[in-house]
């Protein structure tokens, strides 16, 4: 459950340009700040959840931000084949 809290918070922060402005102005330079503004905000997860879900998720510029401000690759999935 928490790992889906993870994907709602980027979500989140990448479909609200309200919330994506304070977060940018006030979390987002580290894991630390970015762990204490996701939890006043009602989201409950780990680092290692949030590297996870960071790590699957779509291309964002918000979201690519914060790979490489954390240091984390986004996970290259093979292509589908029907």
């Amino acid at each position: 459950m928490a790992t889906e809290d993870a994907k709602r918070f980027l979500d989140n922060i990448s479909n609200d340009p309200s919330m994506r402005a304070q977060f940018r102005a006030n979390a987002a330079q580290n894991v630390d700040t970015a762990l204490d503004f996701a939890f006043t905000h009602g989201y409950v997860f780990t680092e290692s959840e949030l590297r996870a879900a960071l790590s699957d998720y779509p291309d964002q510029p918000v979201i690519d931000e914060l790979r490489s401000k954390f240091k984390i690759a986004r996970t290259d999935r093979p292509a589908q084949t029907s």
